[in-house]
């Protein structure tokens, strides 16, 4: 997979060494040149020097063929600006996730159509108030960064209850599953066997990674 990363700061870097520790191909576009050679020594990856909101930067980091284009700098307008420029350059699979800190830039997005958006700060700030409660959201979120379990999701085409289309969902995301969600027009359902799927929701699995 190959994944473009716009935005080689704190969060772009951590990131991209996640993302080649699991194999992806990473290419990472800064336009600081300090950034740049050391992001070179460092991951040993290709970086592009230029503006991110420049298409022929992005054609030169390969957008035509990239898998998935992360928009992870530290300004939410450079990020939506990114992510258009992006999809003009014609980002080969569409998928654009964009970093947004500031909450007013979330509504652009959508109106924009950009619908993968992740706001760092907000979703640190629900995990912590939920751990002053005593509540662990972190649990799976640190078994899967320790390589325990793996986060799979597939499309439900059909109608049906959860119960009779398991065994059809599960060939397509492999055995040892369990459904944990089911994500229906953004919003989640608790998995239960007799809720009633629709085409259209998407049913997330966790499993337990095997050894390598």
């Amino acid at each position: 997979m190959l994944v473009i990363i716009a935005g080689g700061g704190g969060v772009g870097k951590a990131l991209a060494r996640r993302l080649i520790d699991r194999g992806e191909d990473v290419v990472i576009i800064d336009k600081d040149p300090a950034v740049c050679a050391r992001l070179r020594e460092e991951l040993g990856v290709k970086v592009v020097e230029g503006d991110a909101t420049n298409m022929e930067v992005l054609k030169s980091a390969g957008v035509d063929r990239c898998d998935v284009l992360l928009a992870l700098t530290g300004q939410g307008n450079v990020n939506v600006m990114v992510a258009l420029a992006a999809t003009a350059c014609g980002c080969r699979s569409g998928r654009i996730i964009v970093r947004i800190d500031d909450e007013r830039y979330v509504e652009v997005c959508h109106m924009l159509g950009i619908k993968e958006v992740v706001n760092p700060s907000k979703s640190a700030a629900i995990v912590i108030s939920e751990m002053v409660r005593g509540v662990k959201l972190t649990t799976l979120a640190e078994m899967y960064y320790r390589g325990y379990v793996d986060v799979e999701s597939v499309k439900v085409d059909v109608e049906g209850h959860l119960n009779d289309l398991l065994s059809k969902l599960l060939d397509k995301v492999g055995g040892g599953c369990h459904p944990i969600l089911v994500l229906r027009q953004g919003k989640p359902l608790l998995p239960n066997h007799g809720l009633k799927l629709r085409p259209g929701d998407e049913v997330v699995f966790i499993k337990r990674r095997e050894a390598p």
